[in-house]
């Protein structure tokens, strides 16, 4: 499981400012994280945080308001520890 943080950057002092926030799942090992629509909201960039504290900007690919689901994509490497495993 992630943190999805939607951000506000001050103009004064150009800080990032957390707004809102949530959970997705990392669902592919190239970075891709499912997450809710009303997450993500009008964004298109979203700062995710991992269960191992790093942190990456994602970039919101696709939003489905029906369905209230998002994809993220970070750009990471490793993005499961090693005691991940994936079921194929």
């Amino acid at each position: 499981m992630v943190v999805v943080n939607c951000c506000y950057r001050n103009p004064f002092t150009s800080q990032l400012t957390p707004v809102s926030n949530g959970s997705g799942f990392i669902v592919r090992e190239d970075g891709i994280i499912l997450t809710n629509a009303h997450v993500v909201g009008n964004n298109t960039t979203v700062r995710v945080k991992l269960n191992d504290g790093r942190s990456f900007d994602g970039y919101v690919q696709a939003v489905d308001p029906v369905s209230d689901l998002a994809t993220v994509k970070i750009n990471a490497v490793r993005v499961f520890n090693s005691s991940f495993t994936m079921f194929r």
